[in-house]
């Protein structure tokens, strides 16, 4: 029946034959695609009155999508475990990770060449000879060592620069450093006379620092921490002398950061934000392409599109009935972040929280566009995949875009993560509001992607329908 015609009826063999199939069903799925009814059909014209009035369009749409939204909520309540595990894994992986990589670097093994002490003798309490507030200028390799903080590097003695490099090509320590032998009158000499001394006292008045660099993050660690090291002890010794410690700092300065606080922050202070956006944008599009190709497969999408929904509909019912698991998600991100930061955001929670929010729908949509293209579930998550893991990296969330040669980077300014990365960024760490360019951009760029994702999704839907 449609439009108040039978648009059918025969003999059922009849029709098997005449649309070349064993299933009634698809018979009946033929018959409801066509445009317009097939001539051998018998028709029937029912009558419901020539002066009914049309049926107002608007509400007929509404009441489509709160049937589709209903339809929608009581699948995802059927199986609970997986609404909750797409629900709080985003959070989890954030706060996994945030944890896993929240510290510096820790326990690294450095090896040590101490030819102007015995190097045992250097943490041996009977033998220390240094008294707090005191000018005692022996022993200064022993005083540097002592000042390396124990939690960040391990030492380990070595009788010569040999068996060290032979345990650091062996992979037993990250480096090693060497103390010459003369070290404590050729630092002093070098420190105090202004740096107008011989070759002697130049060479002699230097730790040698040799390390893998293979691995760059431990080896940075391992630089930054023997630098502040040396000029932490290096100014306390000035200090406890009765000389300016200023003396030995470096000419160029970094006074107190604009944004940020140089104590506490750290890589992940940078990384976390842009990782849980990336998390809120990859899950809604797996889960939504799987449960999108899923209703296709077990024909629950195309009894809904034969029963005159139409395609924006549906993409509409799937977005509110979503709205509350990706609003969820988002706030479970944030507060993951709170957490592994130690802070929320410097600026407005509520944008946060809506440019969390619309991340996650733009994933969203992206996945409902990847269930119209694609027929298996494991299509899906192959290219969910293959489209994530290059843009967590070209999107600048864990390496910077100004890292990339001029022409990728400003391809890649325009991918849908770049500026809404950027923008969440500045509104968590720096706390920059609507106003600015950087996070008006970020949402702009984000909304017409999702628009044009919907619009894409629609066309293709309509080509594979008139096919």
């Amino acid at each position: 029946m449609r439009g108040g015609r039978l648009i059918a009826e025969d003999n059922p063999i009849r029709l098997l034959e005449r649309y070349n199939t064993t299933s009634l069903e698809t018979v009946f799925l033929n018959l409801c695609k066509e445009r317009n009814p097939p001539p051998q059909a018998i028709e029937y014209f029912v009558n419901y009155g020539g002066n009914e009035k049309k049926s107002n369009y608007v509400q007929e749409s509404v009441t489509r999508v709160k049937a589709l939204v209903v339809k929608n909520t009581v699948i995802m309540l059927r199986n609970l475990f997986m609404l909750l595990f797409v629900t709080v894994i985003p959070a989890a992986m954030v706060l996994t990770i945030g944890v896993a990589s929240k510290h510096d670097p820790m326990s690294i093994k450095v090896g040590v060449v101490n030819l102007e002490t015995d190097f045992y003798t250097c943490f041996d309490p009977l033998h220390q000879k240094v008294v707090e507030g005191e000018c005692n200028l022996e022993d200064l390799g022993c005083q540097f060592l002592q000042h390396i903080p124990s939690e960040n590097i391990e030492l380990k003695n070595y009788a010569t620069a040999d068996d060290a490099i032979e345990d650091v090509q062996k992979g037993k320590i990250s480096g090693f450093l060497t103390i010459p032998e003369d070290y404590s009158n050729s630092f002093y000499e070098f420190v105090t006379s202004g740096g107008l001394v011989d070759d002697y006292v130049l060479n002699n008045s230097q730790i040698i620092v040799r390390l893998d660099k293979t691995t760059l993050f431990i080896a940075g660690s391992i630089e930054k921490t023997m630098y502040d090291t040396l000029n932490a002890y290096t100014k306390k010794i000035l200090m406890n002398c009765g000389f300016d410690p200023r003396q030995v700092e470096y000419p160029l300065q970094f006074s107190e950061p604009v944004f940020g606080n140089d104590k506490d922050n750290n890589m992940l202070d940078s990384v976390a934000p842009s990782f849980g956006l990336m998390m809120i944008i990859f899950f809604p599009v797996l889960s939504s392409s799987i449960r999108f190709i899923g209703e296709k497969k077990d024909g629950t999408l195309g009894r809904s599109l034969v029963s005159g929904t139409n395609i924006w509909e549906i993409v509409v019912a799937y977005t509110v009935s979503e709205f509350a698991l990706i609003v969820a998600q988002g706030g479970l991100v944030l507060i993951c972040l709170r957490v592994v930061i130690g802070r929320g955001p410097v600026g407005s929670l509520e944008l946060s929280l809506i440019m969390c929010i619309m991340i996650g729908v733009c994933g969203m949509t992206f996945g409902f566009l990847m269930g119209i293209t694609l027929s298996e579930e494991i299509e899906a998550g192959l290219l969910a995949m293959a489209i994530f893991f290059p843009n967590i990296f070209l999107s600048g969330s864990m390496w910077p875009a100004e890292s990339m040669p001029a022409v990728m980077r400003y391809v890649c300014a325009y991918l849908p993560c770049t500026m809404s990365t950027e923008a969440f960024r500045s509104i968590f760490n720096r706390g920059w509001d609507f106003t600015h360019p950087v996070v008006w951009s970020g949402f702009l760029v984000i909304s017409i992607y999702i628009s044009v994702i919907i619009l894409v999704t629609i066309i293709i839907h309509r080509m594979k329908t008139n096919l």
